[in-house]
């Protein structure tokens, strides 16, 4: 289920010809008449059901799997709806304690709207004192804009983060680049800028959560209707033939509604798009750390996964609260994106060296098949994607597979491909 953060704006107008609109009614069709509109706007949250919205520990992330409802920043900023290439223009507001017109007290932001008799108008911030701050923003009477969490109008990944060969492209996830952002479901004009008009917030980008797991179905528990599969090392071991410390995974999700380049005044890909790429499940402490993702296979390890009814405790990977992926994405527009799980065993002396590691040569991999039919992942929506793969069938797999196909890396290398018999196809949309 989406979340939706709402803010809702009330409006003091100091024209004397407007002190009759007072009905959503009496606005149907209402056109600004050129004056000087104090506005302000209630940053609020309404919760979804059984969601506290005062529990601050919710902020930003709801259990590790969705958007919560929350408005986090603490700034928010008005930019005019521009196309590819063309200069930037907004307008910062800064969030603080407001007196709404009902007298209670808010937690928002004002500013001073003057609506010109050509239809033009001008915006400017108050400050928390409730002086004027900043410059203040020219809107011309056909033009839109948007409210957003960031002060840039195109979102864009650094040249650091893109490696583009003739077969595929590949991401580099940066915690300065791939971040949460907010923009308004809808755009503003003149007129919607001078009026009391609710705002609602969705995300700019999407949010991933990335999975390949294996279970052991042999190994099921079951209590009270809810079951349980536990996979140990120690089994993984006896059905493999090797420790699971020589193990090493790596999940990509990806493909042509990933860009590289986003317009988040138009929602589309911007001009210098390079036609998408891929993002692999990577070190999370380069990432903490303010680095690229190195996009190494990592070893193995327990994690677990499941829902109300089952749980599945395994080896494998699932991402770790905090390293969630956050990124523009065009499946709205009809773009496609794709989930690979690339499965390597170490044999050599030792622990790997980074060449290998960064190397798909000697794996073996499947696409994630979605029965529901194509992947087109859309803003505002958080998504755990992935396979969960019973052991004994990994192995007839790891065993038995010949065919081979050139792998989506930028070091040409071939993997062997297998199709899963019977797997657990992760793909919940919140």
């Amino acid at each position: 289920m989406k979340k939706y953060v709402f803010l809702f704006s009330g409006l003091l107008l100091l024209c004397a010809c407007m002190a009759s609109c007072s009905s959503e009614e009496s606005l149907a069709g209402w056109h600004a008449a050129p004056g000087v509109y104090d506005i302000e706007m209630d940053v609020s949250a309404l919760p979804s059901s059984g969601q506290d919205a005062s529990n601050g520990a919710t902020r930003g992330i709801a259990d590790n799997q969705s958007f919560d409802n929350k408005y986090d920043p603490d700034v928010i900023y008005l930019h005019k709806v521009v196309g590819d290439g063309e200069p930037d223009q907004s307008v910062l507001f800064s969030l603080h304690d407001i007196t709404c017109t009902d007298g209670t007290q808010c937690y928002g932001f004002n500013y001073r709207f003057v609506v010109y008799e050509d239809g033009s108008g001008l915006i400017q911030a108050y400050g928390a004192d409730g002086e004027l701050v900043g410059e203040p923003m020219e809107i011309a009477a056909n033009e839109q804009c948007y409210f957003s969490s960031v002060p840039y109008n195109e979102w864009r990944l650094s040249d650091s983060q893109v490696e583009t060969t003739p077969d595929v492209t590949h991401y580099k996830r940066n915690d300065s680049t791939n971040v949460e952002i907010y923009r308004s479901a809808d755009n503003f004009s003149i007129d919607d800028l001078a009026t009391n008009t609710g705002l609602v917030m969705h995300r700019g980008c999407a949010g991933f959560n990335l999975l390949g797991l294996f279970y052991d179905q042999t190994d099921r528990d079951e209590w009270n209707g809810d079951v349980t599969y536990t996979l140990t090392e120690e089994r993984f071991e006896e059905v493999m033939g090797s420790p699971i410390n020589e193990w090493y995974i790596k999940v990509y999700v990806g493909g042509e509604a990933f860009p590289s380049a986003y317009n988040l005044g138009t929602q589309a890909a911007a001009a210098d798009n390079v036609g998408g790429g891929y993002y692999a499940s990577g070190d999370s402490q380069l990432f903490h750390d303010g680095q690229n993702d190195s996009g190494k296979y990592l070893k193995l390890s327990g994690r677990q996964f499941g829902n109300v009814s089952i749980t599945y405790r395994g080896q494998g990977y699932f991402t770790q609260p905090g390293n969630h992926l956050f990124t523009p994405v065009l499946g709205a527009s009809g773009e496609l994106g794709h989930i690979y799980v690339f499965v390597k065993h170490w044999d050599g002396e030792g622990e790997p060296d980074d060449d290998w590691l960064l190397d798909d040569t000697g794996a073996l991999m499947t696409e994630v098949d979605l029965a529901s039919g194509d992947f087109k992942p859309t803003n505002n929506s958080f998504y755990n994607a992935g396979l969960i793969i019973e052991i004994s069938e990994f192995k007839e797999a790891w065993d038995g597979t010949t065919s081979t196909v050139p792998t989506r890396t930028s070091s040409g290398a071939t993997v062997r491909k297998f199709t899963l018999k019977d797997p657990v196809v992760v793909f919940e949309e919140h």
